[in-house]
């Protein structure tokens, strides 16, 4: 099975999101978000890391992660599955800056 891995900038809009429900005193929510998140990349896509769309111009794929807000930008290999953005489904993925700083693992 595919691992995850959450590069830095997917790691800081991840966090964002949830320290935006947090500050609003929306722990539960948060916690449930979390929970969606975390399902979704472990019991769906990294089963069918083919499922979303390829962006040709960004050499990255996209999803939309259901009952959520958030769009998941991505590339896989057999190894691993490797995440550069995480966002709200308004912002593209050329909003953010991909560097090669070291990549954060995700247990899920």
């Amino acid at each position: 099975m595919r691992r995850w891995v959450l590069d830095w900038q997917a790691e800081a809009d991840l966090q964002a999101q949830l320290d935006y429900l947090i500050e609003r005193d929306a722990v539960e929510a948060a916690e449930r978000l979390f929970a969606r998140i975390k399902s979704f990349l472990r019991d769906f896509l990294t089963v069918y890391p083919g499922t979303g769309v390829f962006l040709d111009h960004r050499g990255l794929r996209e999803t939309w992660i259901p009952r959520t807000r958030l769009v998941l930008w991505y590339r896989f290999t057999d190894a691993d599955c490797r995440s550069p953005a995480f966002g709200p489904r308004r912002r593209t993925v050329a909003t953010h800056r991909v560097d090669a700083h070291r990549p954060i693992v995700v247990a899920v």
